[in-house]
């Protein structure tokens, strides 16, 4: 069935999410200034940065957690075990758990302690303008927040692995409904920042109380008979590190791709210029997730399927997840430059977004999330050949920037055309190239088989 219960859940979910940032920001737009915005995208930026203390470890549990829920007999460093049994490798699964559990404990409590060193510095650093009493009341909310979230964050990769995309976006749903009525309250009572930051933080705690209720029915049901177990938790943390720092390393060249340039905004740029361009962003990264939810709905499967050596599956699944994406952010963007720029303006005049710039600034995160899409692809056979250039490509992306920010007076584009130059020279075009190739197809017959898969789902219902 092409829109199954955990694709209408998933798209729930991020339904839910883009609804909320919707939803808040003419709240927050209207409630915080200029420099409480930037300051509060700051926030987010950190956020995004605290994701990589996680270093590839989650990413790399989902993808062994579906093997292992396939049927995998055991877990390898590079490549996959075709299914060793038939139904879920439950003392596998188990152990997955108990190693996931420990391990993001050291994690959460490592981030903890960076944020309350190195981050109050920065955030003191660049908040001297504003009152510095309510800024570090919602810092150090939003440092409990990140703490909680980090703690609890191998939930989400456990239920992404089995597949189980109607709990974890139920959890979305009653989080930020939580969020959504808290801001709101917060915002109208005058707590400013305290209040979007403590949102954040109930928000946080609902997703993961929720997810602990349902694992645990989970662990009931099959975990109940389970005795046996590995004698020692380093057998399997060796298993899952080999790949686990590669991913780490893409997720911190993924970030200094697109996030790190908000905080050089806010260190070289004032926060007005910085919540403009930070807005941008945003609005862009809610269309790139969008479009990238039949993509992350279908992964667990196309693991599944390289379990089961299913080419044909896989290929399937590529061609209609490929064609959704370029559809659904060609469309969005349409809708934004048709409609939003209006909204937005209307919101907050002072608020001004160049439409050239986000034009640009689009085409960049197309291109980016673009070569994403089939890099991941490629690591469902649990290999990453394209750590060192996405690494490389990252590094000289930043280093790009700082030069032309330093030297230039290009400001806001100085940021965006380094890293733009860089990914255009290797890894916009290499990994799709590649899994062209290994496919035996070319990128328009590739969209082709993605829409005529829809047009026959269509042809189906409607007959």
């Amino acid at each position: 069935m092409f829109m199954n219960k955990n694709l209408l859940w998933n798209y729930i979910g991020y339904g839910v999410s883009l609804g909320v940032n919707l939803f808040l920001l003419p709240i927050v737009l209207f409630f915080l200034s200029s420099e409480e915005l930037g300051l509060w995208y700051v926030f987010l930026s950190i956020s995004t940065f605290i994701n990589l203390v996680d270093f590839g470890f989650s990413p790399q549990l989902a993808r062994f957690v579906t093997y292992a829920y396939t049927g995998a007999g055991v877990l390898q460093k590079e490549g996959v075990v075709s299914g060793g049994q038939k139904g879920m490798n439950v003392v596998l699964l188990r152990n997955l758990l108990l190693v996931s559990r420990k391990l993001y404990f050291w994690l959460s409590l490592f981030t903890l302690c960076l944020l309350l060193s190195v981050g109050t510095f920065y955030i003191y650093r660049i908040s001297k303008d504003l009152n510095l009493f309510t800024v570090f009341v919602a810092w150090i909310t939003f440092c409990i927040a990140s703490f909680v979230n980090i703690l609890y964050c191998y939930y989400n990769a456990f239920f992404r692995g089995i597949g189980d995309f109607v709990n974890l976006n139920k959890a979305i749903l009653y989080s930020k409904s939580v969020q959504i009525v808290c801001s709101l309250i917060g915002l109208y009572c005058g707590y400013g920042l305290f209040a979007v930051a403590c949102s954040f933080l109930l928000s946080g705690i609902v997703s993961r109380f929720f997810l602990r209720i349902k694992l645990n029915n989970f662990k009931k049901k099959n975990f109940s008979n389970v005795v046996e177990k590995y004698s020692s938790v380093s057998e399997i943390f060796k298993t899952i590190w080999h790949n686990s720092w590669r991913e780490g390393v893409v997720m911190l060249s993924r970030f200094l791709i697109l996030q790190v340039n908000t905080i050089l905004c806010s260190l070289y740029i004032n926060l007005t210029e910085t919540a403009s361009y930070a807005l941008a962003v945003q609005i862009l990264t809610i269309i790139s997730s969008v479009s990238f939810i039949y993509f992350t709905t279908k992964l667990p499967d196309m693991n599944a399927a390289r379990v089961m050596n299913d080419t044909e599956k896989i290929n399937k699944l590529l061609s209609v997840s490929w064609f959704s994406y370029v559809v659904s952010y060609g469309g969005m963007l349409f809708l934004v430059f048709t409609i939003g720029f209006t909204i937005i303006e209307y919101i907050k005049p002072h608020l001004i977004l160049d439409s050239t710039l986000f034009l640009f600034v689009a085409i960049y995160m197309f291109l980016e999330s673009n070569h994403s899409l089939f890099a991941s692809y490629i690591s469902t056979a649990n290999r990453l050949p394209y750590v060192l250039p996405y690494l490389l490509s990252a590094v000289g992306g930043v280093f790009f920037s700082l030069l032309l920010l330093e030297y230039t007076d290009l400001g806001i584009w100085g940021i965006i055309i380094g890293p733009f130059l860089v990914q255009l020279f290797y890894n916009n075009w290499k990994w799709p190239s590649c899994v062209m190739k290994e496919l035996h197809t070319t990128p328009l017959e590739l969209f082709m088989n993605g829409a005529k898969t829809y047009v026959n789902i269509w042809k189906i219902r409607n007959a």
